[in-house]
């Protein structure tokens, strides 16, 4: 029998990796989370103090998981922590932090310029790819972006 991503017995095990002190275990649980999305609502006094993580990766997680599940989420918040991974001097954070804004959809609309930004200036191919895909799938929430792209 397999089990409903959504099931108690299933965000119990999310739970438990979220308190895992392996940033990759909870940066998984959390990216898990984020496809549940408002099901796991049972879950956001845990997920918001992974916001302040040492980890970057669970950090992002975190606000990617945060704006899927919680309708109510300061999003002034969640997008300053991808904003600030968008301007680490890792190319692999800059890249991820882009993937996470472009996952957030519509959420993520106001950080567009950074993305154009990155798109136009980052050194690292990786980065700029990462930038260029975000925006891709924030075109139809922001206007200038399929202009970025061209």
């Amino acid at each position: 029998m397999v089990t409903e991503p959504s099931s108690e017995p299933a965000l119990a095990a999310l739970a438990a990796k979220l308190r895992d002190h392996d940033p990759r275990a909870q940066a998984a649980a959390l990216e898990e989370l984020a496809e549940i999305g408002p099901p796991a609502q049972s879950l956001l006094a845990e997920l918001r103090p992974l916001l302040d993580s040492d980890n970057g990766h669970v950090r992002l997680a975190a606000a990617l998981a945060l704006s899927r599940i919680d309708p109510d989420a300061d999003a002034g918040r969640l997008l300053d922590v991808a904003a600030a991974a968008m301007l680490q001097t890792s190319f692999g954070m800059r890249a991820y932090a882009a993937r996470i804004l472009g996952r957030m959809g519509a959420f993520a609309a106001p950080r567009a310029p950074l993305l154009i930004e990155r798109l136009r200036t980052d050194k690292a191919s990786d980065a700029r790819a990462a930038a260029a895909w975000a925006l891709g799938r924030l075109s139809p929430h922001v206007p200038e972006a399929p202009h970025a792209l061209i």
